[in-house]
């Protein structure tokens, strides 16, 4: 009898919850704007049923179905946004987002004004020519790709993905900038001024050069900054979540997780959180555990997906480069026959030692990967490398220091950085967009996309720019590089910032910066060329969070 009792009180709770959810779900559909939907169903009809996509697409019928529904959804949610922004604009969270997010639109599309259609080079032209086709590419991660062309849906001119990244990265730095001031908390003109310092960062030079290209990187970033603005500012401000925020919770997480590799340790970082928000009962255990589920199977799914584009472990295997280029061409490194036997399996060693003055990267070009092994030999070959660096660390280390130097745009030879960017030293940089002669110029100006050239000529736009990347048309860098290139600045800001932060016992602020450490440490340890975009969120987000750190204790002192 007791048990039956028991028995019908539990499907009784059961039944409750079930029906809880579902008065959600309903709410949630009443709340949708027929407004919103009917101006973003106008505006997918007048461009699908014109001819602009003719000018600019190339309809092989792959993915296009798809692709328009996912089209009309974004539309949806773009202008769903932008009416709640307007309709609520007198509301002072509301002013403070539209007067960041505006003011950062008008600075970006100024200067963006110059360097039209973008910074394009290398890989991120070769992404675009993909989604002209409406191919999803896997180099840059099919997400890429399919942002790519939603963007150019939008906006079907060469600089279309560019003007739709500006408006993404507004959005997200107006919320972002207002979350964390509000949750200080700043009054009157101190909350003008911290807003206005932490909004420095979004805008500075490095950050916006990649957003004006078609690298992840340049959009990614910004999520990021996003991603841990949500999760402070919901901690400290002991902000309940609701079912809209578990959604848009899960929504960033799968981005910052999935979009770029080393994104994956925040399905790390987020247990820790929710369990933070569920001892302040902040989060229900339900919405806890479905925020980590959701979140863990969209990301699996979307990096299978994405691994079964690529087909091989090439790419995986470029984290291993330099480390290993560098031991096996040292002559004092300790390594076993069978190790190297298991490493030739996948590797050509004849190109580590025929072209011992090579660097890792350009070895990688040269064909040092082999065609053709199989899943055990790659298995094989990763069990013998780990065996490798650990058993000559510090030749390994001091690989990946020199690699991280050179893209901490600290080293100076001659007056050159050897930092590479989507700009300086390479001729497949955004200089040579227009000269015919690489791959990836000929690659741009055979697309039939309106909009290629500089709105104000070749010549304002190179000036623009070297302007951007502090270097001369010389290639050698001015005064202003030390200061704007230079990612040792924020991370000795960030370290000296974490350290006072644990001293002050500072929780959540701690395990933020501690998160940006992470990400450096995996990023020190895989990058296969000194690129200042692998770090280009560490360089945004350590000045960030030590400008939160230095604000957050002078409201507390004052």
């Amino acid at each position: 009898m007791f048990f039956l009792v028991g028995f019908s009180e539990k499907l009784a709770k059961q039944e409750s919850v079930k029906s809880t959810m579902k008065e959600k779900v309903m709410d949630i559909i009443k709340k949708v704007d027929v407004r919103a939907v009917l101006i973003s169903m106008g505006i997918w009809i007048a461009l699908n049923t014109s001819d602009i996509y003719d000018t600019a697409f190339y309809d092989n019928g792959k993915n296009v179905m798809g692709i328009k529904v996912l089209h009309l959804i974004v539309l949806y949610s773009f202008v769903r946004v932008a009416t709640y922004y307007v309709l609520n604009r007198n509301e002072k969270h509301i002013r403070h987002i539209l007067l960041w997010g505006g003011i950062f639109g008008i600075v970006v599309s100024g200067i963006f004004f110059f360097v039209w259609p973008g910074t394009w080079s290398w890989d991120d032209v070769f992404i675009y020519t993909s989604a002209l086709n409406y191919d999803l590419n896997s180099w840059q991660h099919f997400l890429s790709s399919i942002f790519h062309i939603i963007s150019l849906q939008s906006i079907p001119l060469a600089g279309g993905v560019i003007c739709v990244q500006i408006l993404v990265a507004a959005i997200l730095v107006g919320e972002s900038v207002v979350r964390i001031a509000e949750s200080l908390p700043v009054q009157g003109k101190n909350r003008l001024i911290t807003e206005f310092l932490l909004f420095l960062p979004t805008v500075s030079l490095p950050v916006i050069t990649y957003l004006y290209s078609g690298f992840r990187m340049g959009i990614y970033c910004y999520f990021e900054l996003f991603y841990l603005a949500c999760v402070y500012s919901a901690v400290k401000k002991h902000k309940k979540i609701t079912f809209l925020n578990m959604v848009l919770l899960i929504f960033v997480t799968v981005i910052v997780a999935s979009w770029r590799t080393e994104g994956i340790y925040y399905l790390l970082f987020l247990p820790v959180v929710l369990l933070i928000m569920r001892r302040r009962k902040q989060i229900s255990v339900i919405y806890a555990i479905a925020v980590f589920v959701l979140s863990v199977v969209f990301v699996s799914k979307i990096t299978y997906y994405n691994n079964s584009l690529i087909g091989d472990n090439d790419y995986s295997i470029t984290a291993t480069i330099v480390p290993l280029v560098a031991t096996v061409s040292d002559e004092n490194a300790e390594i076993r026959e069978d190790e190297l036997h298991d490493i030739g399996t996948v590797i050509d060693l004849d190109v580590i030692y025929q072209h011992s003055g090579y660097k890792a990267e350009e070895m990688f070009y040269m064909g040092l990967v082999k065609s053709g092994y199989s899943k055990d030999e790659y298995n094989k070959f990763m069990k013998a490398y780990a065996k490798i660096i650990v058993r000559n660390p510090a030749i390994a280390i001091k690989s990946m220091g020199n690699m991280f130097l050179q893209a901490a745009g600290v080293k100076i030879e001659n007056g050159r950085t050897l930092q590479r960017t989507v700009i300086t030293n390479t001729a497949g940089g955004a200089l040579s967009l227009y000269d015919n002669t690489t791959a990836h110029s000929k690659a741009f100006l055979q697309m039939k996309i309106k909009g290629k050239y500089p709105l104000l000529g070749q010549e304002i736009r190179e000036k623009a720019i070297l302007c951007l990347s502090c270097t001369g048309k010389d290639g050698k860098v001015t005064p202003a590089y030390y200061i704007c290139w230079n990612l040792m600045i924020p991370l000795c800001l960030l370290f000296a910032c974490l350290l006072f932060s644990i001293w002050r016992r500072k929780g959540v602020l701690c395990l933020v910066m501690v998160s940006i450490f992470v990400r450096f440490v995996i990023l020190f340890a895989t990058s296969c060329a000194p690129y200042m975009m692998y770090y280009l969120s560490v360089y945004l987000l350590a000045y960030f969070w030590s400008i939160v750190s230095v604000v957050e204790h002078k409201v507390e002192t004052l």
